[in-house]
């Protein structure tokens, strides 16, 4: 038996080195699970000139069942919004397989650090295995700055810059120093347990759901000072030292550049400066359907235009007036102990941040995965079994 899956694996590969325009490109694809919704990246290692590469396909969809948004002071998930998360994985799965080409085998569901300490995380990954059959992971905090960092930092700055990231659930920030060791070991980080959603479902709890606008705005800017306290308190416990750049992403930030900087909606880094702070300070004074008018008829630009308009459009669905205030809270605290007024600092907002961690956990699952593939049907592999 051993002599004929020997011979098999050989000839499968004799065959393949031979016909290399006959070489199936090996699929995988990454579903994330976040705080705020659920989304999906592919990549496809391919074989050219018998090289590997990666190639990382730019569609993924999006979902929002809003995991974050009912965490509360006990920091529990809602029991119908993991039911909703875990059916919209698995149509994502059947998608992924039937549209796409993906194998089954060849998909990994990770859950973002944002929902990695949540106290009944295990009610969701439970409802995920009973939908799916698969064993969700969990990525940390300081690999998901590492990889998003390292997915929208210039290389050239790799060494000089802060990333910066809200997200729905918490927020984290670090950066890398020069080191012989492994980059993993060169990544300074820190985090906090607030995020957009989970804040404003905290203040949500402690002055009522359905309290009056102005007794949640003024609880949420009274978080900004000990929020602002925390950061300073993390950043020099984890000694993290200022940096000239900082690159953000995340819904606050996304939310401030699609308010108040509408004609940067073309661009994948929008630099940021303490007016801009200011601008959205003062646009965080109003609540529900006044936080989101923007006059985009002054954008001269028709495509920049259009673009800002489904950027506002889908800003809407995916946050509410009051979890912006929220998320703006923290992102002035950011600027307040980070030192963002400083002239001397240069703060960039990186679009596409959001799926820079998830495409880089998918790199290195796929790498993996296709190196323990060939591996099995390499004739040593063969041999072993």
């Amino acid at each position: 038996m051993r002599l004929a899956q020997f011979i098999c694996s050989y000839l499968w590969i004799l065959f393949a080195a031979l016909c290399p325009s006959l070489q199936a490109a090996e699929k995988y694809a990454a579903i994330e699970i976040g705080g705020s919704n659920v989304k999906f990246v592919r990549a496809n290692i391919e074989n050219e000139d018998r090289k590997i590469r990666l190639i990382e396909v730019g569609d993924s969809k999006v979902a929002n069942p809003g995991l974050a948004a009912d965490l509360g002071t006990e920091r529990k998930f809602n029991t119908k919004t993991v039911e909703a998360t875990a059916e919209i994985v698995s149509s994502m799965i059947k998608q992924l397989v039937e549209e796409h080409g993906v194998p089954a085998e060849h998909v990994v569901v990770v859950g973002s650090s944002g929902i990695a300490d949540v106290a009944n995380r295990q009610v969701l990954e439970n409802a995920v295995f009973e939908s799916t059959g698969r064993k969700m992971e969990f990525i940390t905090s300081e690999t998901e700055v590492l990889f998003t960092l390292l997915g929208v930092v210039p290389t050239e700055k790799m060494f000089e810059a802060t990333m910066v990231d809200i997200g729905s659930a918490n927020t984290k920030w670090g950066h890398l120093v020069p080191s012989d060791k492994d980059i993993r070991d060169s990544m300074l980080s820190a985090n906090i347990p607030f995020g957009t959603k989970s804040l404003e479902s905290t203040i949500r709890g402690k002055v009522g759901r359905f309290a009056e606008d102005d007794k949640f705005m003024n609880e949420s800017k009274a978080r900004r000072k000990e929020i602002a306290e925390q950061i300073k308190k993390r950043t020099s416990a984890s000694t993290i030292q200022t940096q000239p750049n900082f690159y953000v992403s995340g819904g606050a930030f996304w939310a401030l550049v699609t308010l108040i900087k509408p004609e940067t909606a073309k661009e994948g880094y929008v630099r940021l400066t303490v007016d801009d702070f200011r601008r959205f300070d003062t646009k965080l004074t109003f609540s529900g359907e006044q936080l989101f008018k923007v006059d985009l008829n002054a954008i001269p630009d028709e495509e920049t235009r259009a673009r800002a308009a489904d950027d506002l459009r889908s800003l809407r669905l995916v946050f509410d007036a009051e979890q912006i205030i929220a998320g703006g809270q923290i992102l002035l605290a950011l600027a307040d102990a980070l030192n963002w007024d400083d002239p001397d600092v240069n703060v960039y907002f990186a679009r596409n941040g959001y799926k820079a961690w998830i495409a880089g956990y998918l790199k290195e699952y796929a790498l993996q995965q296709s190196k323990e593939l060939r591996a099995a049907a390499s004739p040593a592999g063969a041999v072993k079994q």
